[in-house]
């Protein structure tokens, strides 16, 4: 489906980088389709600014309707490494964990989120979202339960407050799920 972008779009999200600006086009985009389909034209153009904060209106946006995405996180993950700002995999995978596991991007997330959580480069918010989505991940399919402890314990030396933070409520989870699976068992 080819979507036509109007000016008036990307008018309006540059015209004041600001969370109220932003709240303004998350408002639109919740109520049009059609603009919403726009605002995902203009992220995978990766143009900044505009394309930053088209998504961050998105983003917004789908905290309210979380299944907006859906349709297009296929694509977003697909091209998730090739954005050139880190901002981009922060909100695709904020989005991504608000969403049901599904066996379509179970399998991409997977892979995603650990290349994310393992790369040192990876600002604190994005590993953050990809633990989110890993923990979920692991709890439905434990066989990977020993893979996520194991990469959160490889990186927790050199690790910021941050993630130290974000890694010590992990494998609590993890924990209780490995007993829990432990004891049933039995």
């Amino acid at each position: 489906m080819t979507v036509t972008t109007e000016p008036f779009l990307e008018e309006l999200i540059l015209s004041e980088m600001s969370r109220a600006n932003t709240d303004r086009v998350a408002g639109v985009l919740l109520n049009d389709k059609n603009r919403f389909a726009q605002a995902i034209q203009i992220v995978m153009q990766d143009r900044e600014p505009v394309s930053r904060r088209a998504l961050w209106a998105i983003d917004i946006a789908c905290e309210k309707r979380p299944g907006l995405i859906t349709p297009y996180m296929p694509k977003l993950l697909e091209k998730i490494h090739q954005f050139s700002h880190h901002a981009f995999r922060r909100h695709i995978l904020r989005m991504a964990a608000r969403l049901p596991l599904n066996e379509t991007t179970k399998g991409d997330l997977l892979n995603i989120c650990f290349d994310m959580v393992s790369d040192l480069n990876q600002p604190i918010a994005v590993k953050a979202n990809a633990i989110q989505i890993l923990t979920r991940i692991a709890i439905d399919e434990p066989d990977i339960l020993h893979e996520l402890n194991e990469t959160i314990n490889w990186q927790i030396d050199q690790a910021s407050p941050g993630f130290k933070s974000q890694a010590k409520k992990v494998k609590h989870i993890l924990k209780h799920h490995e007993t829990r699976q432990l004891k049933s068992k039995r």
